[in-house]
């Protein structure tokens, strides 16, 4: 029975030393503060304040910095300056994006306006084969109920002497508009 006493005891004396050994290795590996958690408890508190009354406090200037540290810290700012730079050039790129949008918007806008010009000029100019083939007395009966600017893009499309012969047969007032704007006067 003393065997299994004494195997027991060694087993836990084992276990201990185990354990002291595993948070002295955590220490020194900088995973937990030994000291700070020994403050917490009542009756090493006194012996850890004793301790560091007779070391003497070493001040954050006296501890070296390893090497390590020193390009880790150089490392972190370089990343803060790449990590500011990255913002300013996403902010760049973001209304770079707007600009390309909108000019694609005004590109299609002004596609939309030349395809409805050309098919305004493509239409009055079959508009104007159809009246090169009619009578001029017919052709002012049709532009008294057309708006100016129907007219305006028909008539230089006819030949001069049927444009002439439409003018003479409308209105004298209406005549004399359709003449200055041909003239570009109005």
């Amino acid at each position: 029975m003393k065997e299994k006493t004494f195997s027991v005891k060694l087993i836990i004396l084992c276990l201990i030393a185990v354990l002291i050994g595993g948070i002295w290795a955590a220490h020194i590996a900088g995973f937990i503060d030994v000291k700070a958690v020994a403050a917490k408890v009542p009756l090493v508190q006194k012996l850890v304040a004793n301790e560091d009354q007779g070391e003497g406090e070493e001040t954050p200037e006296t501890v070296p910095v390893s090497p390590i540290e020193e390009e880790n810290k150089k490392l972190r700012a370089e990343l803060k300056e790449i990590q500011e730079k990255l913002v300013v050039l996403e902010n760049e790129k973001t209304q770079s994006l707007q600009q390309i949008s909108e000019m694609q918007k005004e590109l299609m806008e002004l596609r939309a306006y030349k395809e409805e010009a050309e098919a305004a000029k493509l239409s009055a100019e079959e508009l104007a084969k159809y009246y090169k083939e009619m009578k001029p007395d017919a052709i002012v009966e049709i532009m008294n109920n057309l708006d100016d600017d129907t007219v305006m893009k028909i008539l230089p499309l006819l030949e001069k002497e049927q444009t002439g012969r439409i003018l003479s047969g409308m209105d004298s007032q209406r005549a004399a508009l359709i003449t200055q704007l041909l003239l570009g006067t109005k």
